[in-house]
């Protein structure tokens, strides 16, 4: 299971589920909470978690998702 809280309301904006934690789970979740969140300003994604949040998939998939949302602006 993987989840991505937003820390000012609390509120779980994104998770997934799967049988392995992996880059894929990880990359699954950031799409559905970057895709259903109104984004005003500037993001912060914090992890302590493992490798595949730090991957350099996760890295490319986050920021093409930021640059597609500043474009749609």
């Amino acid at each position: 299971m993987s989840t991505i809280m937003d820390l000012h309301s609390k509120m779980i904006i994104g998770y997934s589920f799967s049988k392995t934690v992996d880059t894929d789970l990880v990359l699954r979740t950031l799409d559905w909470a970057i895709s259903n969140q109104t984004i005003n300003g500037q993001l912060i994604f914090h992890t302590d978690q493992g490798t595949q949040y730090t991957s350099k998939s996760c890295l490319k998939f986050y920021t093409n998702s930021m640059k597609k949302r500043e474009a749609q602006l």
